[in-house]
C-alpha cells in the first residue's frame, strides 16, 4: 500500500511525464489509472510539455491537438479543470502580468523563488571554494551537464519530438553517456592497478640492472598509455559536447 501511495505522489508530481502519448488518440486509449493520479488528479499528455519548446526551434510536431485535450478534460473533469486551468491560469497571469509586471517578476525569480527552487544548486556544487585546476573543474562540469542531460532531463526521449534527423547528436548523448558511466571508471580502476604494478616493477629494474635512462619507460610503460586513453576519452566528451551543446535546451 506504501508503495502506491509512493508511486501516485510521484504522478502527481511530475504531472507532464506520466501520460505516454503522442497525439489525442493514445491520449484517448489510456487506461484511466495512467491519466490520473490517486483516481482523481487528471494528467496532462507529455506530448503537450514537449511540443512547447520546439514550437520555437526547430520544427512542429504532434502539437494540433492542444485544443482537443483540453476540451476532454473540461468535460470530463469539469470542476477540476475550472480551478486548475481556468480560474488559477487566469490569476497567475493577471498577477505576474498586471501587478508585478516584467521587472516585479524577474526579480521575484531571481532573489526569492531561488530560495526555494534553486535549479543550478547541482552545478553549483561542482564548484569548490578552496583551490582546484580549472581543467579538473571544467571537466566535471561537462561531464556532470551530459549526464544530467541523459539521466534527468531525458533528452534523448526528447528529440523524437523533433521532425528533423538528429540521428548524429543523439549518438554522441548516448556515447558520451557510456564514457562517463562505464569506460571512464573501469579504465581508471585499469590505471590504479598499472600503477601497483610500476612500484613492483621499480624493484625488478634494480634488480635486471636496467639502466636509469629506460627504467622510467620500463615502470611506467603501461600506465602511461592506459592515461592516454584515459584522456581521449574525456576529450571527446568534451569536444563533442562543444559541438552539441545547442541541443541541451531539450
Amino acid at each position: 500500500m506504501t508503495m502506491n501511495i509512493k508511486n501516485e505522489l510521484i504522478k502527481f508530481r511530475s504531472g507532464y511525464m506520466q501520460v505516454e502519448a503522442t497525439n489525442f488518440d493514445e491520449y484517448l486509449r489510456a487506461d484511466d489509472k495512467d491519466l490520473t493520479a490517486f483516481g482523481f488528479w487528471y494528467l496532462t499528455p507529455r506530448f503537450m510539455k514537449m511540443c512547447r519548446p520546439i514550437h520555437y526551434t526547430d520544427g512542429l510536431k504532434f502539437c494540433s491537438s492542444f485544443d482537443e485535450v483540453y476540451d476532454y478534460q473540461k468535460c470530463r473533469w469539469p470542476i477540476q479543470y475550472f480551478f486548475r486551468h481556468f480560474l488559477w491560469d487566469n490569476l497567475r497571469s493577471f498577477w505576474k502580468r498586471r501587478v508585478m509586471g516584467y521587472y516585479g517578476s524577474y526579480w521575484y525569480h531571481n532573489q526569492i523563488a531561488r530560495f526555494f527552487n534553486d535549479r543550478y544548486k547541482w552545478l553549483r556544487k561542482l564548484i569548490p571554494y578552496t583551490h582546484n585546476c580549472l581543467e579538473m573543474i571544467y571537466r566535471n562540469l561537462c561531464f556532470a551537464i551530459v549526464t544530467r542531460a541523459v539521466e534527468k532531463d531525458k533528452i534523448l526521449e526528447s528529440m523524437r519530438w523533433v521532425e528533423s534527423d538528429l540521428s548524429e547528436v543523439e549518438d554522441y548523448f548516448k556515447r558520451a553517456h557510456h564514457i562517463i558511466r562505464k569506460e571512464l571508471p573501469e579504465t581508471k580502476e585499469r590505471l590504479a592497478e598499472a600503477l601497483k604494478k610500476s612500484h613492483d616493477r621499480i624493484k625488478e629494474a634494480h634488480e635486471k640492472g636496467i639502466p636509469e635512462r629506460v627504467q622510467y619507460r620500463y615502470i611506467y610503460s603501461e600506465a602511461e598509455a592506459i592515461d592516454t586513453e584515459i584522456e581521449l576519452l574525456e576529450a571527446e566528451v568534451i569536444e563533442g559536447l562543444a559541438k552539441n551543446y545547442k541541443f541541451l535546451w531539450m
